[in-house]
């Protein structure tokens, strides 16, 4: 009899039934996603479940005699009147079927949103002064482009460069004007923010209706502060820190700097709202979506060029064991470790990105095939000589499997790419763990 107390409290829903098909056990997540009470769900056929049977179904068909946990499926279906974009995977423990779903409705409203915003913020844009953007500052700032290689800092630099100023920071604060700093740029690279230019924000705080520009004149220097409302609780400030004697100056390049911290607060907000669409909230990797968004174009780029990738599956070996001995939160520490390690074993054109539950892929691009399996391996080791250290202080190994495919000698889509590797992923669990397991087409090599 499995420990359901183990589900309780997950954001991802659970179901348990037994081997009539009846319903043993439902978390709170997997009700409020059904939109049913408990005692509404408990000992009913799990076919009864409006909406949920047909993926169910499905699932435990992929699932034939197998023990382990099998892949994500993922569907699209209405549930509440509603659209929900769900993966749900299924285990065998003794003669009782572990459903786990997952809702990643999120993922495609956070998409959704940074397109939104997107557009919007660059209405915005195109409505600034025309003479100011002609200017060179802002012509030398065209490359800043929202989710590819944004950078503040670079920013910073080319204010120093092309105008009279000292020093550009930038702090995130609440609506509440706490003293708590989100976030702290430095053109200085400081280490720390400076208090006194923080009490001076402060202070300063309770004249701020709307976006606006204000200059302030501070011990020996000259501030002019840029204050940008991004959210019903956020605010971004710049500080264009110039001389004192510069007061001329300051005033002088007031639109420009407004100009200037405006783009940079809607670029920088892109940003944010792009990686959060692309990246898996737990792990900080790519997320699958992105994943076979990446995959298709380097498809494309390797037929057009006659050129190789291969694509590389992790999973880890036992995650249920670590879960249902540790607890789930020991469960989530081994996730984002691992996450990084495999991240670090990697080159940065290599993308790796979180799967599913306890599974990571890797794109190689342009990694021949004859160096993958070094490649791999590495990685493995990596896993296996690593050390995780739990919150109560106990520190524990783990192992992982890999399969293996290649483009285009294991097929010319993600999905026979996809199959390859996962069967191959399979032969290494079947052959004892621990170990990375070559496609057909990458052994003949």
């Amino acid at each position: 009899m499995v420990n359901s107390v183990l589900f309780d409290s997950l954001l991802d829903g659970v179901l348990i039934v037994n081997e009539q098909n009846q319903i043993t056990y439902v978390n709170d997540s997997l009700a409020n996603l059904v939109g049913l009470k408990l005692r509404q769900i408990l000992k009913k056929n799990f076919t009864e479940i409006q909406g949920l049977q047909v993926v169910l179904q499905e699932v435990i068909e992929n699932q034939g005699s197998s023990i382990e946990a099998t892949p994500y499926l993922e569907r699209t279906i209405s549930l509440q009147n509603q659209e929900k974009s769900l993966q749900v995977s299924v285990q065998r423990i003794g003669s009782e079927n572990i459903f786990y779903i997952r809702d990643t409705s999120l993922e495609s409203v956070l998409h959704q949103k940074y397109k939104d915003e997107l557009s919007k913020k660059e209405a915005v844009i195109s409505e600034l002064d025309r003479r100011i953007f002609e200017l060179e500052f802002l012509r030398s700032s065209a490359e800043l482009q929202a989710g590819e290689g944004f950078s503040i800092q670079k920013s910073f630099e080319k204010v120093l460069n092309l105008l009279n100023v000292k020093r550009v920071l930038l702090y995130k604060l609440d609506s509440n004007f706490s003293q708590n700093i989100d976030v702290f740029y430095d053109s200085e690279s400081a280490k720390i923010p400076d208090p006194d230019i923080v009490k001076i924000i402060l202070k300063s705080a309770d004249k701020i209706k709307n976006d606006r520009l204000m200059i302030i004149e501070a011990h020996n220097h000259i501030l002019v502060l840029g204050w940008f409302l991004i959210s019903s609780t956020t605010y971004n400030v710049f500080i264009y820190q110039y001389e004192k004697q510069n007061l001329i100056e300051a005033k002088k390049d007031q639109n420009l700097l407004f100009a200037h911290s405006r783009q940079s607060s809607l670029l920088l907000e892109n940003d944010i709202l792009f990686k959060q669409s692309i990246t898996d909230e737990k792990t900080g990797l790519y997320n699958p979506r992105y994943l076979k968004f990446r995959m298709e174009q380097e498809i494309e780029r390797s037929r057009r060029h006659s050129r190789s990738f291969s694509l590389i599956v992790f999973d880890i070996d036992h995650f249920k064991l670590v879960n249902d001995t540790y607890g789930h939160l020991a469960g989530d520490i081994v996730l984002i470790e691992a996450a990084e390690i495999l991240k670090n074993s990697f080159r940065g054109i290599d993308m790796v990105a979180r799967y599913g539950g306890e599974e990571f892929v890797v794109l190689c691009a342009e990694t021949p095939p004859e160096k993958i399996s070094l490649v791999a391996e590495r990685a493995r080791e990596s896993i296996a000589k690593s050390f995780f250290k739990l919150e109560n202080g106990v520190n524990i190994q783990i192992t992982i499997s890999a399969g293996v495919s290649s483009y285009p000698g294991d097929g010319s889509t993600t999905t026979e790419l996809f199959e390859a590797a996962d069967k191959c992923l399979y032969e290494a669990k079947k052959q004892g763990r621990n170990r990375v397991v070559l496609s057909p087409a990458l052994k003949s090599l």
